[in-house]
């Protein structure tokens, strides 16, 4: 079964996260993996969607949803809408 958190080690190089910010994201992955949340996404947009919430946590000063949209081929509004589920959650995923 593929999970959320190989896509985020596929999408971490390239979009250039990094260590730490690939380490927070994957530790977000591995509890969405876990059953954290109930989210009815394909797991490549939520594994997008993380990573984007990884770069802003990090206070990336560039932008992530434009960056990780061209490097995965997820469409930015795919990402905006999984990414808009995810932020109230996002204490819980990266905590």
């Amino acid at each position: 079964m593929v999970c959320v958190s190989s896509y985020v080690r596929r999408f971490g190089p390239l979009v250039g996260l990094g260590e730490s910010e690939e380490a927070a994201a994957l530790e977000a992955a591995r509890r969405l993996d876990g059953g954290a949340l109930d989210l009815r996404h394909n797991v490549e947009s939520v594994a997008a969607a993380v990573v984007c919430l990884a770069l802003e946590r990090a206070g990336a000063g560039r932008k992530p949803v434009k960056d990780v949209a061209t490097a995965t081929g997820i469409t930015r509004e795919t990402i905006y809408r999984v990414r808009s589920r995810l932020r109230p959650h996002a204490d819980l995923l990266f905590g």
